[in-house]
């Protein structure tokens, strides 16, 4: 699980003005199976005509050197804007391994509404037996691997307003992804010492490795 600051309050209201133009749905709709009985809220999908300005923002978000340097995303799947008021919630879920014949290897959320904006609503990720409460400033992004246990509490207060959707990557396992995220953090470290110039033959290894890991 990483998380990375993406959009500024520009962005946000930007995006809050696109979603204005746009029609909520039944976020039951677009469950699957069991967790049709889990989840309650509203949501957005990329279908709505008036989606293109908010998806603009999303790609710009995967756009980022950091975020890019974690995902190696190949293709953002499905995304859409998630809206939880009073009573909402998504209990324990995994999300499905594939999307319209994709593979989902990363889900990401993006938070549109300030924690002060609504009491509940947390993100409850599921990791090595340990219960990760998420809940982060508006602009944030989380991004964790799609097979993880997770739910979003209910809310009591407010409206929590979020961007949701997945990540078909280049580096289809885990443990790969940290580790060559690992590795261009060193490698930054290295160049501060002894100059881009005598980074060559790391360079050569990493794409090697990007190319190995693909």
């Amino acid at each position: 699980m990483k998380i990375f600051n993406v959009f500024t309050e520009n962005d946000i209201a930007e995006i809050k003005g696109a979603i204005k133009k746009c029609q909520w749905i039944d976020g039951k709709k677009s469950a699957v199976g069991s967790a049709k009985n889990k989840k309650q809220n509203s949501q957005i999908v990329d279908k709505d005509p008036n989606f293109k300005p908010i998806l603009e923002k999303i790609m710009s978000a995967h756009e980022l050197q950091e975020a890019k340097a974690y995902t190696y995303y190949d293709q953002i799947i499905n995304p859409r804007v998630a809206s939880y008021t009073s009573d909402d919630h998504y209990d324990w879920h995994v999300d499905i391994t594939h999307i319209g014949n994709q593979r989902t290897d990363l889900s990401f959320t993006i938070f549109l509404s300030d924690p002060a904006e609504y009491d509940g609503g947390e993100m409850l990720i599921q990791i090595m037996g340990q219960n990760f409460k998420i809940k982060r400033p508006a602009g944030t992004m989380v991004v964790y691997p799609s097979g993880l246990n997770h739910k979003v509490n209910p809310v009591t207060r407010g409206t929590r307003l979020v961007i949701i959707g997945w990540i078909k990557s280049h580096i289809k396992i885990e443990e790969h992804r940290e580790r060559l995220l690992q590795m261009r953090i060193e490698m930054a470290k290295t160049e501060k010492l002894v100059g881009i110039d005598k980074m060559d033959g790391w360079y050569q290894l990493y794409q090697q490795l990007v190319r190995d890991f693909s």
